[in-house]
């Protein structure tokens, strides 16, 4: 879906590759371990090729079955906390940038994904939250800069 997404974008002659992933962080997101991805103490940050960045999410996308069903959903990370780091480069974990907190989710069981949702709201991480609320009242779109 990304290649033909970035093929059809290439057609025009408008085309910016930098406008481009910032269509593909807010539509779908980038898989954590295709992106590059920075972190530190107040976000985690989307490099794109002219350098800009972009503060962004993260969250882990695929879930294997056991673990859903002991663990429940997985949390949305803002910054460096331990999750984040362990997983910056993961391919399970998707950058993305979605106010609206609505994500989706695979659970998978034997490498087949048995379930599926479009639509998934997730809270954010308890140590996330933290900065979210500290140094921005809760505000996740000021914390974005969208």
């Amino acid at each position: 879906m990304f290649f033909k997404n970035f093929i059809e974008s290439c057609k025009h002659n408008t085309f910016s590759l930098d406008h481009f992933l910032l269509s593909m962080l807010k539509d779908n997101g980038i898989v954590a371990s295709f992106a590059d991805l920075k972190i530190d103490k107040n976000g985690i940050y989307f490099v794109f090729p002219n350098g800009d960045s972009k503060k962004v999410m993260l969250y882990q996308s695929k879930i294997a079955e056991a673990f859903f069903k002991s663990s429940g959903d997985p949390f949305v990370h803002l910054c460096e906390c331990k999750e984040s780091l362990a997983n910056i480069n993961n391919p399970d974990f998707i950058s993305i940038i979605k106010p609206d907190m609505r994500f989706f989710l695979s659970i998978y069981s034997n490498r087949t994904q048995i379930k599926f949702y479009n639509d998934k709201p997730l809270n954010i991480c308890p140590v996330c939250k933290i900065l979210l609320d500290s140094k921005y009242n809760g505000n996740l779109v000021e914390f974005l800069g969208s």
